[in-house]
């Protein structure tokens, strides 16, 4: 019975396998692999210390369980890091700048992945949220100023990759690469009924 799935010295059958292989190795690797952290920094001017936090969602929403925080205990010019240990379903980011009333200008935002990817994040891509008095952007920086009784102000960042539309792109690879696949299994089983069933072979 093996030799129907496995006719010999047939050059269509070994093209065709290799073929399969190929698309199902292309389906895995746009599919299942992606960086397994990301780096964020934030370079900012602030008017207070602050208890700046940050939420990462990686498929289950904003939890209490997927946020770091770090205390900024100088005012003025400073660097504030954080490292989210999975990227891999990550889908979007919220940061709460602080716990107080406060004036703050952000100068750079980056986000640094573990694959070398390095996406510097535009400042319209900053989305105010709750407790946000006013904010101004210019090509230098972004500043905001909270209202008066601030006690959670937050933001969101509309993209947090470049690649968005690659990723699209690979998505529908990988759609195709599947459905190829798909077809060359049902070449072989239909090459088995044929010869089986119909020749007696």
């Amino acid at each position: 019975m093996l030799k129907y799935f496995w006719p010999g010295k047939s050059i269509l059958f070994y093209t065709g396998l290799i073929v399969l292989i190929s698309l199902f190795t292309v389906f895995a690797k746009y599919t299942f692999t992606s960086p397994s952290s990301c780096q964020i920094d934030f370079l900012i001017n602030t008017s207070a210390p602050v208890d700046f936090s940050i939420y990462y969602d990686i498929g289950k929403g904003l939890r209490e369980e997927d946020q770091q925080s770090k205390y900024i205990e100088e005012t003025g010019e400073t660097m504030v890091s954080f490292c989210i240990p999975t990227y891999s379903e990550m889908r979007g980011i919220r940061f709460d700048p602080a716990t107080r009333p406060v004036q703050m200008e952000i100068y750079e935002l980056t986000l640094s992945y573990s694959d070398g990817t390095v996406f510097n994040v535009p400042f319209d891509a900053l989305k105010p949220g709750n407790q946000i008095k006013r904010h101004e952007i210019t090509e230098a920086s972004f500043f905001f100023e909270t209202e008066e009784d601030a006690d959670d102000p937050t933001f969101s960042l509309t993209r947090i990759e470049e690649r968005q539309d690659m990723n699209e792109k690979r998505s529908k690879i990988a759609h195709y690469a599947l459905w190829i696949c798909s077809a060359v299994i049902l070449m072989v089983v239909g090459r088995f009924v044929y010869c089986f069933f119909f020749l007696g072979l």
